[in-house]
């Protein structure tokens, strides 16, 4: 396991102190590719939490490329990159390519994989309870599935290729100091995070993506840069999202 200065780590046993308030990830790494992730948050200084966290086998997730629904595979002049983006941001919860032996891909870092010649990969030591959206980019064109596993799962994902919409995520409104969390999903996928950033001006732009055509759920969260418990305000809601035609998102009627 990997420590913090201030943790102090005996036999199954973790204990971290001068902790602030707010919300805090305990992550344990093991050799064998396990990881496991503990969410909590601290209300007050002298809050003391006693907790638990279970250590589960790490899950594998079987993809296939399409589009049209025909399989989408690499060629000798074209090579089908996947990415697994965590919602955490950390590299290692992306998981690491497998071979059809199950064995590491040496030649590729943790959270990518490619396609075989039917559009076939796999991706293994994917931590459990985490949102991950695995996503597929081309020059015109983009896939995306999001999904949270549990401990020791494998699951078969199709992932659909479609032409690319650009969707641009702009503020509508004015909002006191803080930052705003973006999340996105297809279809009725859990929503992922994939961008954090500070309040802006009305009529910036907070981000600029690219996201497959059709449906598309989203949901913004302000939180206030003071006060504790800081303020918090979301906007949630669906589009269709069609080819060819760039989205604007105006983020208005935040609801606390």
């Amino acid at each position: 396991m990997r420590s913090r200065p201030n943790a102090q780590i005996g036999d199954g046993e973790v204990i971290v102190d001068q902790l602030f308030p707010g919300a805090w990830d305990l992550t344990a790494d093991f050799a064998d590719g396990r990881r496991a992730r503990l969410r909590f948050d601290f209300a007050t200084f002298d809050q003391q939490l006693a907790l638990e966290m279970r250590v589960g086998d790490a899950a594998i997730v079987d993809g296939q490329l399409l589009a049209g629904g025909k399989p989408l595979g690499s060629t000798a002049t074209k090579r089908w990159f996947v990415w697994a983006e965590p919602e955490t941001y950390a590299a290692a919860d992306g998981g690491h390519a497998l071979d059809g032996e199950g064995r590491p891909v040496g030649d590729l870092t943790d959270g990518c994989a490619t396609a075989d010649a039917e559009g076939k990969f796999t991706i293994g030591r994917l931590p459990a309870g985490i949102a991950i959206r695995l996503l597929v980019v081309a020059r015109e064109a983009i896939g995306a599935a999001t999904f949270v596993l549990a401990p020791g799962e494998r699951r078969s994902v199709a992932i659909d290729v479609t032409p690319a919409v650009t969707v641009a995520w702009r503020m509508g409104e004015a909002l006191p100091e803080g930052r705003i969390t973006l999340e996105a999903a297809c279809g009725s996928d859990p929503l992922a995070r994939f961008e954090q950033v500070p309040v802006a001006e009305v009529g910036s732009v907070l981000a600029s993506t690219s996201w497959p055509a059709g449906s598309m759920r989203r949901r913004a969260t302000w939180t206030a840069g003071s006060g504790f418990p800081p303020a918090v305000r979301t906007i949630e809601g669906s589009t269709t999202l069609v080819a060819g035609r760039e989205t604007v998102l105006e983020l208005v009627g935040w609801e606390e």
